[in-house]
């Protein structure tokens, strides 16, 4: 019996060695998923850091664009009333030049001694340039 109790013996170290092999084995797993799990946690937030500042610069450019299709859809109506007023001063200088041909002949015809309107102010007249 003294060999089957030092074979029994023997088998109760080996399992404690091997227990105790398996328990440092096992802490160092521990800390290194720990490691893990605190290197994931730091890189979800550095995503959620990364994701807030995309999210905001995308926002960033929509109004900047926003604001661009809007100046452009004004720079074209103002263009547009600009040139409706432009066109309505060009009618009015035609209307006034009408207006004054219409008055020179009206003038002309009523005194037969003057050939031309007085001058305006700042005006010279062709009969005061030919003497």
């Amino acid at each position: 019996m003294d060999l089957e109790r030092k074979q029994r013996f023997c088998m109760v170290i080996g399992v404690a060695v091997l227990a105790g092999a398996g328990c440092k084995a096992s802490a160092r797993l521990e800390e290194q998923r720990a490691a893990l799990d605190r290197e994931q946690v730091e890189r979800m937030n550095e995503l959620e850091r990364l994701e807030a500042r995309l999210l905001e610069t995308q926002a960033r450019t929509r109004s900047w664009e926003e604001l661009g299709e809007r100046h452009h859809s004004v720079v074209a109506i103002a263009c547009e009333n600009a040139a409706s007023h432009v066109e309505g001063m060009e009618r009015n200088a035609a209307r006034q030049a009408e207006k004054r041909l219409l008055q020179r002949h009206q003038l002309a015809e009523a005194s037969p001694t003057l050939q031309e309107p007085p001058p305006r102010t700042g005006e010279t007249s062709n009969a005061s340039i030919q003497n």
